[in-house]
């Protein structure tokens, strides 16, 4: 998202389209006047066209004679088979309980439940049952796999918390300290070494625990899937050899001289997140609106009650929740994928059976909506002077209103969940929506929380509210904005082509699954599991064709009306919700020491001299186990690549370029992405490398000025509801890239004393709206406002209250780039642009 003080002339332009339809053509011939392929993308930067051919298999078979009516039959049945199958699975013939597919399932250990066309992703959804275990399985197979494509994997449980100890978290930490098959301390840090992986993480949600993986390497795919199937099956943290992960990874007592103190990873970590107010306020905020639910504990955990996690406790909710009973596995890839993954984990499944008492204590139950009139709060967090001095730069009040959307008495329907999504996008989804501009108008704080509505717990949830309020009465001033705002929507509706606008975005981004800057497979599966978490078929969370359809059809016949009877319903006429005001409180963290001192202190009085010494002494053990190498065998154990794993084949996309196109001297790049769903993705790029010294930092802001202000041709409301309208979005990006001496040996790192250093505006839109999208690019680029003081001032005030907040929640990243700056000049710019650096600019600018 930037731009520069732009010099008058394009010294570089680079362009970019992708698409894939027969309509793409259109851009792509427009741009090159040639290419006859089907679909097409367009991205504007050095640019590529790829073409990929469908490449089809033939078999030939040679017997002897004797043999050849035994085989002729043999080979008449398998093309029947085949044929059948293709049959079955294509055209979606009722597939259970048919006997025959059971037959030809792909393991003998699991049953084939459901089989889906799923047209909106190209692929087959077949869900499995472990027949042993019930576990389930859900496979998304593409019905014409893109070369090159990413193999996910994720298995999760459902982990519901019922005190805010973080032993669901901690667990999540633990499992990957070490399993029965892979004894290292932390095989994954082998593991990476030898793996190509394009994603490896495990997720801690307030009532699940994901470990999703993925690689394009079929191998690799297989060892990283072993690994974690190993490490959530057979850790040895609920072991007595493991004794030492529980006081590593979660809490233990040490005493360095001054007394007892409370250490461990996780502990660490919780005590940062609690020292970041907005942490603070969603955290408090679930707890008031969910206070007879699973929700009101923190999964994640509070620093003062971790210590309280025993480790019977610990192994015993491992037990109770890391079951394959209580476990929902993903897989995307091809049919050979699928097949070597229900064997994989057939072979970790089979040493357990069946236990649905497991499964019904892990159900989430709903929280009953009650209030007959809404909670207010307040609260303090621990804050320096700086938060409360009344210049300015605001204040440190925050604000946070929260609404529970339904309960079990009122369960929304298909319709109703994305009516409420495009409602979001409506009031909070752009500078301009119109809940947003009014809070941020009104100048009575610097920064939104416009998270909207939240569908990844088994109720939705609605939030909004602001950060930076000076004092109690702008507290209550934001509220009356909200509410003012709310019920004026509720009288007098939404404008048709804001209805349009937000409509269309929200469309466009579930067609436009490719996952942003993690492989799409992963977003899917997390998507899958916002449904699938509560026992609600995979399918819901992934088909929308239909659901938009009648949507757009509700819309076409009555408007505006089904959003507002939707701000009445769930919003206006709904006391379940909470208020909650976070007021800073510089005394706060020298109490918080002060009491967390005398604790300790009683813990040690409590403790017989033979018991704390014991204690202490677990602490230097954990130390001598931290520090001492794992054996030979068990580092060799953990799998690694082999040249002869590698796809010698590599995959090529074929790339068009043509320089000074239409005598501009711009180079136009295009490439085809064969599964890019009919989108374009445009990008223009223009060499910066000519900007003054001491402009450099100013470029972040000149890419918010360039979005948010509008153009000399359309106001920033009207821009924003144009591009809603006919893209998927536009946005302003800058790039850094070391630009390679000729002759220099690959992986040798360079001086990095020469870069490219461009500016992009970006845009994406479906093929045949490219020509709707090229002018508003142009627009922006060439006529943008940038004589708005009042819009300035408040991009400023925002970007200080956004990068403060980072600062406590993210110090390390701060210092990390702060570090970096020292030894390159792309680390030097990062830090002008993101670090704490932009910090003072931004600062002095105000």
């Amino acid at each position: 998202m930037s731009h520069s003080l732009a010099p008058n002339r394009m010294q570089e332009c680079e362009i970019d389209v992708m698409g894939d339809s027969e309509d793409d053509e259109s851009v792509v011939l427009t741009a090159q006047q040639s290419s006859d392929s089907e679909g097409g993308v367009a991205s504007m930067s050095m640019a590529d066209i790829n073409i990929h051919h469908r490449q089809s298999r033939t078999r030939a078979t040679s017997s002897r004679r004797r043999l050849a009516k035994k085989c002729i039959c043999l080979l008449t049945v398998s093309v029947f088979i085949a044929a059948l199958t293709t049959y079955l699975l294509q055209d979606r013939i009722d597939v259970l309980d048919n006997p025959l597919l059971d037959w030809l399932g792909l393991h003998p250990a699991w049953v084939l439940e459901t089989s889906d066309d799923l047209s909106e992703y190209g692929s087959d959804l077949l869900v499995y049952r472990h027949v042993k275990t019930d576990a389930k399985l859900a496979a998304l197979i593409p019905k014409q796999p893109t070369p090159g494509e990413d193999k996910a994997f994720g298995i999760g449980f459902r982990t519901k918390p019922t005190s805010s100890n973080g032993v669901a978290h901690i667990l999540e930490h633990s499992v990957l300290c070490g399993s029965k098959k892979y004894m290292a301390k932390d095989p994954f840090v082998y593991l990476l070494k030898g793996s190509l992986h394009t994603f490896l993480n495990a997720f801690t949600y307030p009532d699940r625990t994901l470990y999703p993986v993925a690689s394009r390497n079929r191998q690799d795919f297989l060892n990283l899937i072993d690994v974690y199937l190993d490490a959530v099956f057979n850790p040895r943290c609920v072991t007595e050899e493991g004794w030492w992960v529980l006081k590593q990874e979660g809490w233990r007592y040490v005493d360095e001289g001054d007394g007892l103190e409370v250490r461990g990873v996780v502990h660490s970590e919780m005590l940062g997140a609690y020292s970041d107010p907005d942490e603070v306020l969603y955290q408090t905020s679930q707890s008031l609106i969910f206070p007879d639910s699973a929700y009101f504990w923190d999964s994640g955990g509070a620093p003062l009650e971790i210590s309280s996690l025993t480790r019977e406790e610990y192994v015993s909710f491992y037990n109770r929740h890391y079951h394959p009973t209580n476990s929902k596995t993903f897989v995307t890839g091809d049919s050979n994928d699928v097949a070597d993954v229900l064997h994989i984990l057939d072979g970790y499944l089979k040493n357990y059976e069946f236990d649905g008492a497991i499964r019904d204590e892990s159900r989430i139950p709903y929280q009953v909506k009650k209030f007959d009139e809404p909670v207010r709060a307040s609260k303090p967090y621990p804050s320096g002077e700086d938060d409360i001095d009344e210049d300015d730069s605001g204040g440190g009040r925050n604000l946070l209103i929260t609404w529970l959307i339904n309960d079990d008495t009122h369960q929304l329907s298909a319709v109703e969940e994305l009516a409420l999504i495009v409602l979001d996008d409506m009031m909070l989804g752009s500078s301009s929506s119109v809940l947003e501009k009014a809070l941020m108008d009104s100048g009575l704080g610097d920064e939104t929380f416009s998270d909207g509505i939240d569908r990844t717990l088994i109720q939705m949830v609605f939030q909004v509210g602001m950060k930076g309020i000076k004092d109690e009465e702008g507290v209550l001033q934001v509220e009356e904005v909200i509410m003012k705002t709310l019920f004026s929507l509720a009288d007098d509706g939404f404008d048709g082509d804001d209805i349009k606008a937000s409509l269309n975005s929200i469309e466009f981004a579930l067609r436009d699954y490719s996952g942003g800057n993690e492989p799409k497979g992963i977003g899917l599966y997390t998507r899958v599991m916002n449904k699938w978490n509560y026992d609600i078929h995979p399918i819901e969370a992934l088909a929308f064709e239909d659901t938009l359809s009648q949507l757009k059809d509700i819309v076409a016949e009555t408007g505006s009306d089904i959003f507002q009877n939707l701000i009445k319903d769930y919003l206006l006429n709904n006391s379940h919700r909470t208020i909650l005001d976070l007021y800073p409180d510089p005394n706060m963290e020298a109490e918080q020491l002060k009491e967390e001192k005398k604790h300790l202190a009683d813990v040690q009085k409590r403790f017989k001299p033979q018991e704390l010494q014991d204690v202490l002494d677990e602490s230097k053990s954990l130390e001598k186990i931290q520090s001492a190498d794992d054996p030979p065998d068990a580092v060799a154990a953990i799998p690694s690549l082999s040249l002869s794993d590698l796809d010698r084949n590599e995959v090529e996309f074929p790339i068009f370029i043509e320089e000074d196109v239409f005598g501009s001297d711009a180079t136009l790049v295009s490439h085809i992405v064969p599964s890019s769903s009919g989108i374009a993705y445009i990008d223009f790029g223009f060499d910066i490398s000519n900007i003054q010294y001491e402009d450099i930092p100013l470029l972040p802001f000149l890419q918010r000025m360039m979005m948010e202000t509008g153009t000399k041709n359309l106001t920033d409301i009207e821009l924003d509801r144009l591009i809603g309208m006919h893209t998927g979005g536009i946005g302003v990006d800058r790039i850094i890239e070391t630009i390679t001496p000729d002759g220099a040996i690959d992986r040798v790192v360079s001086s990095s004393t020469k870069l490219r250093t461009m500016l992009f505006i970006q845009g994406k839109c479906m093929a045949d709206k490219a020509r709707k999208m090229f002018p508003m690019m142009f627009d922006i680029l060439t006529s943008t406002n940038l004589d708005s003081p009042k819009k300035a001032t408040q991009i400023l005030r925002e970007t200080i209250s956004a990068i403060e907040s980072n600062i406590q929640s993210d110090g390390d990243d701060y210092a990390t780039r702060r570090i970096m700056a020292k030894f390159s000049v792309p680390g030097f710019l990062g830090e002008q642009w993101s670090g704490s650096a932009q910090l003072a600019v931004v600062k002095d600018l105000l």
